[in-house]
């Protein structure tokens, strides 16, 4: 085993950790009809994301309780247009979620349970950095802006591909070249709002993924710097750091030529 393998196993080792170590529990009532799952991923008030669990005929109903969407709504950016409901059914779907009444929903198992709570986790995140648009400057949101970007580039990609990892867990790139006779895959993500936690959900994702795919297999990070907030320097840092590309959206054309290829 290489150095770096192991530093990599060490990393995603890591990881697993931390979500166990970090997760709390707590009961909402003494017929213990509900249990509130306090993971460790932030939301862009850095508070804690939490999960409702309940029992339910094939097994278990986990939701946000209708939290992520509320607090959209809250904060100016309520999703009552036909593009944002076309763009949120598009990343529910992506991880398999339903939305009842503005609350998201997943059903699971005892035996994917881990699968489910993870895929609904990952859509509270992207929707609630899909959603992070309550600002005038920001005219449309930015996977649309990246898409209508590759498209007009010439450049052919899938949408919203799931790919497994190391771990078994599912991780879904927002964009995806598939390999040729010549170049290898790229997988593109897109950070609509660049901050520390949304740069490490995407490098543990990579992480993650990358033993799994072929080694020439390259990863590009699509920052948002559209409004009057720049971009991070230590998150474009801790990207390359982890030999992801981070490309910010005003500095888009120096990638064209290597995303093109074929």
């Amino acid at each position: 085993m290489t150095a770096l393998k192991k530093e990599v196993e060490s990393l995603v080792s890591g990881y697993f950790n931390w979500l166990k170590d970090e997760t709390r529990l707590k009961t909402f009532d003494e017929n213990d009809n509900f249990v509130s799952i306090s993971t460790p991923h932030l939301d862009r008030h850095n508070d804690f994301l939490e999960i409702v669990v309940a029992r339910s005929a094939s097994g278990f109903e986990l939701s946000d309780d209708g939290y992520v969407l509320g607090d959209l709504e809250a904060s100016g950016c309520p999703i009552n247009t036909p593009k944002r409901k076309t763009i949120l059914n598009e990343v529910l779907n992506g991880f398999g979620v339903s939305l009842n009444h503005d609350v998201m929903t997943v059903h699971a198992s005892s035996d994917n349970f881990a699968y489910r709570k993870h895929s609904l986790i990952q859509a509270m995140l992207a929707v609630n950095d899909m959603f992070f648009t309550a600002s005038t400057h920001v005219t449309s949101f930015f996977f649309e802006d990246v898409r209508d970007w590759l498209l007009e580039n010439d450049i052919y990609a899938i949408e919203s591909a799931n790919f497994t990892g190391k771990s078994g867990f599912n991780h879904k790139f927002d964009f995806t070249i598939p390999r040729s006779q010549r170049y290898s895959e790229r997988y593109i993500s897109t950070i609509n709002n660049p901050n520390t936690q949304s740069a490490k959900n995407i490098i543990m994702a990579w992480e993650d993924t990358r033993p799994a795919r072929p080694k020439s297999a390259k990863a590009y990070v699509l920052l948002n710097d559209q409004s009057d907030k720049p971009v991070p320097e230590k998150v474009a840092n801790a990207l390359r750091e982890y030999d992801m590309t981070a490309v910010s959206w005003a500095g888009r054309q120096q990638v064209v030529e290597e995303l093109r290829l074929n």
